[in-house]
């Protein structure tokens, strides 16, 4: 052993650290908490890949237009990748068409909304904002939901058309940790009655007896039954089921199946 080292055995294995059983309950408490805001994640990312459309400005747009160019020049496909052996810059055309069709609609948003906001049209101006309703009606520029069109004829050989929105035609439903149950066993190997606490910028008498706890993260291996008995570690037995919608996403679910539109086209 070299000159003034330390005889103490320095272990990184976390089942040898010392823990609190405040932080011993607080870190699978803590994980919980950490898969719950995950799954609302999901779950609000779910809605707006479903039902509704992206948004976009001008400078995006511009952003955008430069970033393709410059990967066409530099030789790469349009997610500026290497193209492979044989491989031909394809798709270019398209999505440049597709960013001038988004700018014309972004273009035709302004004017809308503009002539819609103006105190008092010309004759010109008040055609044109007639036109532009029109053209909403027929095309749905300005919807920011994404809609599934369905045709069909009625018996006199009339077709109509039903617009729904893509967020009423697919379930939703969100999930949550119905119950957990944790199982361990913790070795008491001192006692302290000093500790700090931390307090609110506050002094004196004022210090009010609350504490926070800085919970600490477990990590390890998923072992067999047989580990058990020779390991330490905490045996976790958790339920996922779904959970009654939030009165929020439930009214707006109820809208958006009400708004259901059927068109007649003659």
């Amino acid at each position: 052993m070299a000159a003034g080292q330390d005889k103490k055995t320095i272990s990184n294995n976390a089942i040898d650290d010392k823990l609190t059983l405040s932080a011993a309950l607080l870190a699978p408490i803590n994980s919980l908490f950490e898969v719950q805001i995950q799954a609302g994640r999901a779950l609000l990312n779910f809605i707006l890949q479903i039902g509704f459309k992206d948004k976009y400005s001008k400078r995006d747009l511009e952003i955008e237009e430069a970033r393709l160019m410059e990967f066409k020049e530099k030789g790469l496909n349009v997610h500026g990748q290497k193209l492979e052996a044989g491989e031909e810059q394809i798709e270019f055309d398209e999505k440049l068409e597709d960013l001038k069709y988004r700018e014309e609609i972004l273009k035709t948003k302004e004017r809308y909304y503009f002539l819609k906001n103006k105190p008092k049209l010309s004759s010109d101006e008040k055609e044109e904002y007639d036109k532009l309703v029109k053209n909403q009606a027929d095309t749905g520029f300005l919807d920011e939901m994404y809609s599934m069109d369905f045709k069909y004829f009625d018996g006199n050989n009339v077709e109509h058309k039903i617009s729904v929105p893509a967020l009423a035609l697919v379930p939703v439903q969100p999930l949550a940790i119905k119950s957990a149950s944790f199982d361990f066993f913790m070795s008491v190997d001192s006692k302290y009655e000093n500790y700090e606490q931390m307090q609110p910028g506050r002094s004196g008498d004022s210090i009010r007896p609350w504490m926070f706890i800085g919970p600490k993260r477990i990590k390890g291996t998923i072992g067999s039954e047989d580990s058990k008995k020779t390991s330490a570690g905490i045996s976790i037995k958790v339920e996922v089921e779904s959970t009654p919608i939030p009165q929020g996403l439930s009214n707006l679910l109820i809208s958006l199946t009400q708004s259901t539109k059927i068109k007649n086209d003659l």
